[in-house]
């Protein structure tokens, strides 16, 4: 779903690829360098890849002081604001 939404708002296609875990520990080590960085997102990957990540709570309304966005709305208003990534984060779209 993120891979559509996104490839919906950018008018480019973003696939999503269902790697291994040693896949994606690999591909992201070989890009990263950095062990704590790729366990973190492993676990994340982990997490969303057995269906685990949709658990809401209440904690970043909290610390925003304000409602959240839905992931749809994000990348357009990125989009409309003219908010362009760095150079390090550009190859994830």
């Amino acid at each position: 779903e993120v891979a559509e939404i996104l490839s919906d708002v950018l008018k480019k296609p973003i696939a999503y690829r269902n790697l291994s875990l040693f896949s994606f520990v690999w591909q992201s080590w070989r890009k990263h360098k950095n062990l704590t960085f790729v366990l973190v997102m492993a676990i994340i990957y982990t997490t969303a890849r057995f269906g685990q990540a949709d658990l809401m709570t209440e904690e970043l309304p909290k610390l925003l002081g304000r409602k959240t966005i839905s992931f749809r709305r994000l990348p357009k208003i990125t989009k409309i604001a003219g908010f362009n990534l760095p150079a390090k984060f550009q190859s994830i779209l």
